[in-house]
């Protein structure tokens, strides 16, 4: 399972603890905290300023959702800090948004296979609450800003975002926008706290341990076939 959570949830229904065992969620070990140095170049070659605060935006493999509100009200007026927009493989949002001019230097595009190197150039997660896109931003060592979730499947996510304190929820573009200043504060240290929390709960290996989980059951599931076969040749 991936959280004490998830755990503690499975060993309520009845799951013997012996049987479980918290992992973390697997992701694309490609997502991890950015090296020195590799934010700045990162930004450079996204043609983005280097020092200013930088927000990602996410629709989701498929665009879907209120990308096109939620990039207005980050980006609209001018603010200190710039976006990326990725559209995903919605290219008529894509086009739409590259049309405009906006008053926040604003990097749009469309689908990409660099999301691990767009969150490592990023200091802000924006997107829904899903727990693959939650797992990539804790991997990468960012804080996160969920603006949806589907009731019912994503509405403990973002309970666990909000009460670990990783991130923030914000479901209204101008809510989004006042998150946003919230947490890029002069005087406010709440993005770093966030940062460093989102670093200490991550799990940026848990692909190899879920594996590595999984190649262990092999001898367990031999020797237990063996043993069987031979108390039925013994019949």
């Amino acid at each position: 399972v991936p959280t004490v959570e998830a755990h503690e949830a499975v060993l309520r229904r009845g799951i013997r603890p012996e049987r479980t065992r918290r992992l973390g969620l697997p992701v694309d070990l490609r997502f991890r905290p950015a090296a020195p140095g590799e934010k700045a170049r990162l930004r450079r070659e996204l043609g983005i300023d280097v020092h200013t605060p930088t927000l990602l935006v996410s629709a989701g493999g498929e665009g879907a959702g209120n990308l096109l509100r939620q990039v207005r009200a980050l980006a609209w007026r001018r603010h200190p800090w710039q976006v990326i927009a990725v559209c995903g493989r919605n290219e008529r949002l894509r086009r739409r948004l590259a049309r405009v001019h906006f008053g926040t230097p604003t990097v749009v595009l469309g689908f990409v296979d660099s999301m691990p190197d767009l969150m490592r150039a990023a200091d802000v997660a924006i997107g829904k609450a899903g727990p693959g896109g939650i797992a990539e931003a804790l991997a990468t060592g960012i804080p996160l800003i969920l603006t949806s979730y589907l009731p019912g499947q994503e509405t403990p996510n973002v309970r666990f975002v909000v009460e670990s304190g990783v991130g923030l929820y914000a479901d209204k573009p101008d809510a989004l926008r006042e998150a946003v200043e919230r947490l890029l504060e002069a005087q406010s240290s709440e993005l770093d706290l966030m940062a460093k929390r989102a670093a200490d709960i991550a799990r940026p290996g848990a692909a190899l341990d879920v594996a590595r989980a999984c190649l262990d059951l092999i001898p367990a599931r031999r020797s237990a076939r063996a043993q069987s076969a031979t108390s039925q040749a013994r019949r």
